[in-house]
């Protein structure tokens, strides 16, 4: 996995963070460093990934290469000198007081609690309740209830505020696990139901969980009486226009059957040609996006161009499958693999968009694949980016 003399560090336990492994790369990543106990994660629209943490802040975006602030120890990098905070504005308990007095409804007003499992991203679709549209929802494990967080752009970071709680629990033996959402606008919720929590040893109950599914009256009754699509294109049509559950399935499919070796080329058809109608908005152009990268990738140049599209998000993402494949820094700044040489190309059009983009989260994208840089690379792409003075103050940047 990595260079002599890493060997130490390959074994470096991880603690706290986020980490992803490719099934057919059979390639591991320790994407970002740091909070406590990441516990659920989920991504929005734009295919920005979020997760819910407990103790030292609820919620975090990921960020490949971030080190985000501890709760009770420094970094183990040691040029690690500023660490990002979570990713909204406010605790679920009261922070004047220490975490462990947030139990036993000590914290209703504030929302609950300090612990939080598992997350999920409503979409912003039609036949949701229009107050949960686009909310993330995460369980709160002491306050036996789903905290609602509102999103707000900031520069480069998406920054959550606390909208109202959408759903409380009476039962005192809930110990809320997991929130997924269903096909049909319902969300199952996974209840490890003990009396115990987290911090208990004795394994009081270890058969007596459930799944809950909830259903909102307000929501619209879901349309399945159309068919499936089996035609030629009809998979990459379904992940381009379906709403967001069926997108996330036909993404999935079209994955498997690249695995398994499929012709896929009636749906990368589509797929190219979506991604190429700037008309198809933002989310469809992804979704395609999404589509061609798991089912046999984008040659550069394509990449390239996408780097330059007129589309914020469209440009970030061809910023992010450009360098995917370049080895990221382990968490001491060390190379993560063996290097891979960035073409003249790829790196000219990083140090474009560090110096002149005009929009914070193409430039977190640029700051995020810097550490994807063989070290010898990074010169000019850094003090470009240390040039923007926008970016002082900024969440991320």
């Amino acid at each position: 996995m990595g260079p002599p003399g890493a060997a130490a560090e390959e074994r470096r336990p991880l603690r706290g963070g986020v980490w992803r492994y490719h099934p057919a790369r059979r390639t591991f990543e320790a994407l970002c460093h740091g909070t406590t106990n990441p516990w659920g994660h989920d991504w929005n629209a734009r295919g920005d990934c979020f997760f819910v943490n407990t103790v030292n802040g609820h919620l975090w975006q990921v960020i490949p290469g971030a080190h985000y602030v501890r709760p009770h120890t420094v970094d183990p990098n040691p040029h690690a000198y500023e660490p990002i905070d979570q990713h909204a504005d406010h605790f679920h308990f009261d922070t004047a007081k220490k975490w462990t007095e947030s139990r036993d409804g000590k914290a209703d007003a504030h929302g609950g609690g300090h612990a939080h499992s598992g997350c999920c991203i409503v979409p912003d679709e039609p036949g949701w309740p229009a107050a949960l549209r686009g909310r993330l929802l995460t369980l709160n494990f002491h306050g036996r209830r789903i905290n609602a967080e509102r999103f707000a752009v900031e520069g480069s970071a998406t920054i959550a505020g606390h909208d109202p709680d959408a759903l409380f629990f009476d039962d005192p033996w809930f110990r809320g696990i997991d929130i997924v959402p269903l096909p049909d606008r319902r969300l199952a919720v996974l209840d490890w139901s003990d009396a115990g929590e987290c911090h208990d040893h004795s394994g009081v109950h270890r058969t007596s969980g459930r799944i809950l599914a909830v259903r909102f009256r307000e929501a619209a009754a879901p349309d399945d009486a159309a068919p499936p699509d089996r035609s030629a294109g009809g998979l990459g049509n379904a992940l381009v226009r379906g709403d967001e559950w069926r997108s996330r399935a036909a993404l999935r499919t079209l994955a498997d059957r690249h695995a398994r070796g499929d012709d896929l080329a009636a749906e990368r058809a589509v797929l190219a040609a979506t991604i190429a109608d700037e008309r198809a908005g933002t989310t469809a152009r992804l979704r395609a996006l999404w589509g061609c990268w798991c089912t046999g990738g984008l040659a550069e140049d394509r990449l390239l161009d996408l780097c330059a599209d007129g589309d914020p998000a469209v440009r970030a993402w061809g910023v992010r499958l450009v360098s995917d494949h370049w080895p990221l820094d382990t968490v001491m700044s060390r190379r993560g693999g063996a290097d891979v040489e960035p073409s003249a190309a790829a790196l000219a059009a990083l140090e474009r968009l560090a110096r002149s983009d005009t929009d914070a989260r193409v430039r977190l994208a640029v700051a995020s694949a810097l550490q994807r840089l063989p070290f010898a690379r990074r010169a000019g792409v850094a003090a470009a980016l240390a040039s923007r003075p926008e970016d002082a103050a900024d969440h991320n940047l």
